[in-house]
């Protein structure tokens, strides 16, 4: 017998024995499973909802400002101080409404002297007006000079002149008062006041 023959031979037992062995096992491992214990199955609770049809809808927040189309800012012509306040902030209010009332104190004070002045304005007015009438008839009967009745004219013409330029400063002044006078120029909203009473005034005014 030569070598080939003897490593075949080997080769084939070989494999018949791992054969053999591997049935052993095989039978071995199914005997073990019938063996064993069925396992248990649990039961598991899961939640449920009812499906609705519906839009779903993403919110996200951002930080804003909400501005009017349309505001503008509200001061006074005159230099003043807040005497009251007759609206409050964030309140609506309509066109031509009181907002503010500024004090008139000192406004007041002005008028009173110049009525005071223009008083006594006219009764100087009404004595020059005398003296140069008085001075016109003395002039046509010879009894005063040219220069005299002149004097008297341009005296009475300054006079006028005072009392024009009072009256019309009362007029002014009392024109002003209505200045203190704050009213709302369209329907809106007060939206801020940045001032105390007795400080002047800053404030914004907006539309709504």
């Amino acid at each position: 017998m030569n070598r080939k023959k003897v490593v075949a031979i080997i080769s084939v037992i070989a494999v018949a024995a791992l054969l053999i062995k591997g049935k052993g096992l095989l039978e071995t491992r199914k005997a073990e499973m019938n063996d064993a214990s069925i396992p248990q199955s649990e039961n598991l609770l899961v939640p449920v909802v009812k499906a609705e049809k519906g839009t779903l809808q993403n919110r996200i927040s951002f930080l804003a400002q909400l501005d009017a189309d349309k505001s503008i800012s509200l001061s006074t012509k005159l230099a003043g101080y807040v005497e009251k306040l007759h609206v409050d902030e964030a309140q609506r209010v309509k066109k031509g409404e009181l907002l503010v009332s500024i004090d008139a104190t000192e406004l007041l004070s002005s008028i009173k002297a110049l009525d005071a002045t223009l008083l006594s304005q006219k009764y100087d007015l009404e004595v020059a007006r005398s003296i140069h009438e008085r001075n016109i008839k003395l002039y046509k009967v010879g009894g005063l000079a040219k220069e005299k009745l002149d004097i008297s004219k341009v005296t009475l013409d300054a006079k006028k002149a005072q009392l024009a330029n009072t009256t019309q400063k009362i007029s002014q002044l009392k024109h002003q008062l209505s200045y203190l006078k704050i009213t709302a120029p369209f329907d809106g909203m007060w939206q801020w006041q940045k001032f105390l009473l007795k400080n002047l005034l800053i404030c914004r005014w907006e539309a709504v």
